[in-house]
């Protein structure tokens, strides 16, 4: 039998699961949303949930356009699949991640492809967030369809980078769900920015213009 470090964890990540998806010209631009999201946010976490339809992914594709104009750093991903293995998830961040071209992230992918399941999850996580804290403004990491991988190991995989987090991460879920983490700090800390149906839906003035 292949040995640990031998597993394989897959195929290297389409550059379409880890790039926002494409803004048809026809979108009708939100700049309400984006002024709610903030160009660059301030919010530490950023949730955005809704059942399919409402248009999570293209607001969010949108606005993080806003930011590339702006010069602020985005990571993209799409998750794709139930997946309770927490050294794929971390790769798949670290290939986002490394896609914003700050150094951040290369060193998961490397180390998850050298050593598979033998290095530690908590090791990746702490690569990460080390990476991010040393950058010098904020980075902001989307993590889109969340509900295709939510469970309790990638939860608690949440719950600990949001714990660990410099200061300067910017972390966006959005799916139709969220995730199971305890968020009281954050909360009462004024730290969470939480979109939902009726924050998505067009209000007169884009209904208007939609017309």
């Amino acid at each position: 039998p292949a040995r640990l470090a031998e597993v394989d964890l897959g195929p290297e990540v389409p550059a379409t699961r880890i790039t926002p998806p494409h803004v048809s010209r026809r979108w009708l631009p939100r700049p309400r949303i984006n002024a709610r999201l903030g160009v660059p946010p301030d919010k530490r976490l950023i949730l955005v949930t809704s059942a399919a339809g409402f248009g999570k992914s293209s607001c969010l594709a949108a606005w993080c356009r806003q930011l590339t104009l702006a010069s602020v750093p985005v990571a993209w991903l799409t998750a794709e699949r139930p997946n309770d293995d927490l050294h794929t998830f971390y790769a798949e961040l670290g290939a986002a991640l490394r896609r914003t071209n700050l150094g951040v992230g290369d060193d998961v992918v490397e180390i998850v492809g050298r050593r598979g399941r033998n290095v530690s999850p908590r090791l990746l996580e702490d690569l990460i967030v080390k990476a991010i804290g040393a950058q010098p403004s904020p980075v902001v990491l989307v993590i889109d369809d969340y509900h295709a991988i939510a469970g309790p190991e990638v939860d608690e995989a949440i719950a600990g980078l949001l714990a660990h987090a410099p200061e300067n991460l910017r972390l966006v879920i959005a799916g139709r769900s969220a995730p199971s983490i305890r968020l009281g700090k954050l909360r009462a800390a004024g730290e969470v920015l939480e979109l939902a149906p009726a924050d998505l839906a067009f209000d007169l003035e884009e209904t208007r213009s939609f017309l």
